[in-house]
């Protein structure tokens, strides 16, 4: 048996290529295969884009989707369009778009920009939602069912292909499928701390 003793800086760093890529993909593995949040709906108020108060936590009993996002960050400015659409043709659950950290007359003016109408934009100033379920980055939805358990996250920028395809309904608990686990779509999303968030 021979052993291959590496004297050159070179050679040593080569050899940790491996080692390293094994670390990631552990590391990889622990993120996606991580529990989903056992958080119960937020009890706090938060504002909306037109002057309402909402409690997520009174919407206990429906199906809800929480979209969370920021308009100066590509990947949701991406996605919101479709989000919106999916929206307003989808009445098995309510939607909540929850932006992170913006004051109301930026969001206004890129909604407006945009020509998109949502019902429900709440002001998450300091990402407390986003604390909430341990959300590491945006875009990020969640998919909450009538119990108010998240039954599936996607993180990372839905495509219109994405939300029109069987995953969509199976996230939404439709036709007596389970839906459970983390969902990842192309497209890294944000990864913030939350402190960043809070402006």
């Amino acid at each position: 048996m021979n052993l291959v003793v590496l004297r050159h800086p070179r050679a040593i760093a080569w050899s940790l290529i491996p080692l390293g890529a094994g670390a990631m993909a552990a590391a990889m593995a622990v993120y996606f295969l991580a529990e989903l949040p056992r958080a119960s709906l937020p009890d706090e108020p938060f504002a909306t884009t037109d002057g309402r108060v909402v409690i997520p936590q009174a919407l206990k009993g429906r199906k809800l989707v929480i979209n969370l996002w920021a308009s100066w960050f590509p990947p949701c400015r991406a996605e919101l369009p479709i989000m919106a659409d999916f929206a307003y043709t989808d009445r098995r659950a309510d939607f909540l778009f929850a932006d992170q950290g913006e004051d109301i007359a930026a969001i206004q003016s890129f909604l407006q920009a945009r020509g998109i109408v949502l019902d429900t934009v709440l002001l998450d100033r300091y990402g407390s939602i986003a604390r909430r379920y341990q959300v590491r980055g945006l875009p990020t939805t969640l998919f909450i069912n009538e119990d108010g358990n998240v039954q599936s996250i996607n993180v990372g920028e839905l495509s219109r292909e994405n939300l029109m395809a069987a995953p969509a309904e199976s996230m939404l608990g439709a036709n007596n499928v389970p839906a459970c686990g983390v969902h990842f779509t192309l497209g890294a999303p944000a990864v913030l701390p939350i402190a960043a968030v809070a402006v």
